[in-house]
């Protein structure tokens, strides 16, 4: 932006003569120094070019973001939803989903009002806006519900589902959400249990609070393996949270954080789980808990999916033979990018799904939404649950 020539003077005339330069007056010696008035005149010319160059900025900026903001209304409008979705995006997968795949031609159909001439936008011009304007894997999972979206490395991927599963039933017109908890009804009008999941992150646990607080259930860590090390650690506060949660009329179960990442260490970890517990009589099955370390080098983060699900049937098997019921727990990503689904279809699944409704089509019996959860009797957060099966009947 140019500022004007500032600093030349106008050709003197003859016989001008030049004022004296007046000193500035000394500390204490009254009186108001007063500048030359064309310099007063250039510093207001200054602040006002200052202040018409932020304008402009001002200006500009608002410019992008009203024409970003009409793009991915046109997007949402198209889909039948309007963009003020601000659900959480679930970490929430087959890589066979291809968003460029010619398939995706065929169309999903939307309102004709959004779409006057035919009323249909094309899967693949969907899912190229949605991958640009990042639209929530929730809002994308409603609108396909014959695939699993998650997103991986930054993609989103659709995979397809197996027809050899089996989905589950639940309504999603059941879900609700009561003093920052969600509830689900079952037809016959009894409810989900609710529940939580605590490990020594949690500290010492109040569990009469926690009883008092309406916690039904609770799955405690029995212990980990470090993703890094390989070793196996004992969870500090399993016996106190197993006897504390027993003990208030807790339903109890338990889960072991693996990094295995080969059958022997996942019957290791197993038979780590059996030893602590010695025969302690469960509500709630013993869990493998299998999942992605983000943003970390982990040990089980490459495995192949053959490598992970073998681990997980080793483990599962193990618990099994020693008279507990196994479960699996894993995101609806994991389950869908790292497992074989088929070969996992006897144990009992724990979906982990960041959602305000799950949007997992297969079938599993307990649902972790939460990891922001504010319960009576824990310091800080806690992971919040519900349970669709009565074990413990």
């Amino acid at each position: 932006m140019a500022y004007g020539e500032l600093g030349k003077s106008p050709v003197p005339e003859m016989g001008w003569t030049p004022p004296v330069k007046e000193e500035a007056p000394s500390c204490g010696s009254g009186g108001e120094q007063k500048p030359p008035q064309r310099n007063r005149k250039s510093k207001k010319k200054n602040k006002l070019s200052w202040i018409l160059l932020l304008v402009i900025i001002i200006l500009c900026m608002a410019l992008v973001i009203t024409v970003i903001h009409y793009e991915n209304q046109q997007i949402m409008d198209a889909a039948g939803k309007p963009s003020s979705d601000t659900s959480l995006d679930g970490e929430d997968g087959d890589i066979s989903g291809d968003p460029n795949d010619p398939a995706d031609e065929v169309g999903v159909e939307v309102p004709q009002e959004d779409l006057p001439e035919e009323g249909w936008i094309a899967v693949s011009d969907l899912k190229k806006s949605a991958q640009e304007y990042y639209v929530t894997t929730e809002f994308l999972q409603s609108l396909f519900p014959e695939n699993i979206v998650y997103k991986h490395g930054g993609v989103i991927y659709y995979a397809t589902l197996d027809p050899t599963l089996p989905r589950n039933t639940y309504d999603r017109n059941e879900f609700y959400t009561k003093n920052g908890r969600t509830h689900y009804t079952f037809p016959d009008g009894s409810e989900a249990a609710v529940g939580i999941d605590v490990s020594s992150h949690q500290g010492e646990i109040n569990w009469a609070k926690v009883a008092a607080g309406g916690i039904d259930f609770a799955v405690i860590r029995a212990g980990f393996r470090g993703y890094g090390s390989g070793e196996i650690n004992p969870d500090k506060q399993f016996e106190a949270n197993l006897k504390g949660a027993s003990e208030n009329g807790i339903k109890v179960g338990v889960y072991f954080f693996s990094q295995a990442i080969n059958e022997e260490e996942a019957v290791e970890e197993a038979n780590y789980v059996l030893e602590v517990l010695d025969g302690f009589d469960l509500d709630l099955p013993v869990i493998f808990d299998t999942e992605e370390v983000a943003g970390t080098n982990a040990r089980a983060n490459n495995l192949s999916k053959e490598q992970t699900t073998n681990c997980t049937i080793a483990f599962c098997e193990t618990i099994k033979e020693a008279g507990y019921q196994p479960m699996v727990y894993a995101s609806s990503k994991w389950y869908a990018m790292q497992l074989d689904l088929p070969k996992l279809a006897e144990y009992d699944k724990w979906l982990a799904q960041y959602y305000e409704r799950p949007g997992y089509p297969y079938e599993y019996q307990m649902w972790q939404y939460s990891n922001k959860g504010s319960v009576a009797g824990i310091k800080g957060d806690v992971d919040l649950n519900l349970c669709f099966k009565n074990y413990w009947e």
